[in-house]
């Protein structure tokens, strides 16, 4: 028997070409570049924060040391009678609901707080409310005072109950 051989198809002969050596470009002369020294300049969000610290500054009022603490110290008392017999918004979202929905009688705040921004636009609130605002000088106090285990930023007596004659003469002596 007798194969018929199919012809093979010729395949194109591959033509190599030489290599040629790469050419090195001339390296570039690294420059030594001295950082510019930083300008401390105050970003715009740090002068807003001096602004509103400032106006709220303003808006606390202005007493001796002494006063201040005895202020604080019935400020506390307020409070403590008043979550007894009256009605207390404790943390800075209740306080801030209470003074805008106009039933705050008396704001009570920390100095502690950190950071300030979170309390700072209590005062003008306040102010704007004309509703008294006291600050003294702990939240793990306030907390205590107003019923709670752990320290609170601020406190709004909403209703007064039995601190009504305490509250009163808060308010008269701030303004």
């Amino acid at each position: 028997m007798t194969e018929k051989k199919e012809p093979k198809e010729k395949q194109p002969e591959k033509i190599e070409e030489p290599v040629k050596p790469k050419e090195s470009k001339p390296e570039a002369k690294e420059e030594t570049v001295k950082p510019k020294e930083e300008e401390k300049r105050p970003e715009p969000e740090k002068e807003k924060i001096e602004e509103m610290a400032e106006e709220a500054a303003e808006s606390e009022p202005a007493a001796e040391p002494k006063k201040t603490s005895e202020l604080a110290k019935k400020a506390l008392e307020a409070v403590t009678i008043a979550k007894s017999t009256g009605k207390v918004s404790k943390g800075v979202n209740e306080t801030t609901k209470s003074i805008e929905r106009g039933i705050a009688k008396l704001v009570v705040a920390a100095d502690d707080v950190e950071p300030k921004e979170v309390i700072m636009h209590l005062p003008v609130l306040c102010k704007e409310k004309q509703v008294p605002y006291v600050s003294v000088p702990s939240k793990l106090e306030l907390g205590t005072a107003s019923g709670i285990n752990v320290p609170t930023s601020s406190v709004a007596i909403t209703e007064e109950g039995d601190s009504k004659k305490l509250v009163a003469d808060i308010a008269e002596k701030i303004k």
